[in-house]
């Protein structure tokens, strides 16, 4: 069992509701979307952050994972293959 962190989160933008997949270091800083160049910060406690699904690189396969807020703090398997990864919480 191998614990990971999340590298980012996939957030939707709050001026056009794209998409947009963010690292976790630019959490409570203003970010920019590549849609519609909207500037927004990226809130810690806003609904959106919070319920975000998070993405991370598997340690046994390298391969990229996007997880959802569900599996945040739970032990899965990578679906790729199938290591045994333990889902830690973004920092904030």
């Amino acid at each position: 069992m191998v614990e990971i962190a999340p590298t980012g989160l996939f957030v939707g933008c709050p001026h056009c509701s794209q998409e947009l997949k963010i690292n976790r270091k630019y959490i409570g800083q203003r970010v920019q979307c590549k849609f519609c160049s909207a500037d927004f910060r990226l809130d810690p406690a806003h609904p959106s952050v919070v319920d975000a699904d998070v993405y991370s690189k598997c340690t046994h396969c390298d391969q990229e994972l996007r997880f959802a807020k569900k599996y945040i703090g739970v032990r899965v398997a990578c679906r790729f293959c199938g290591g045994k990864l333990h889902i830690l919480p973004p920092e904030q």
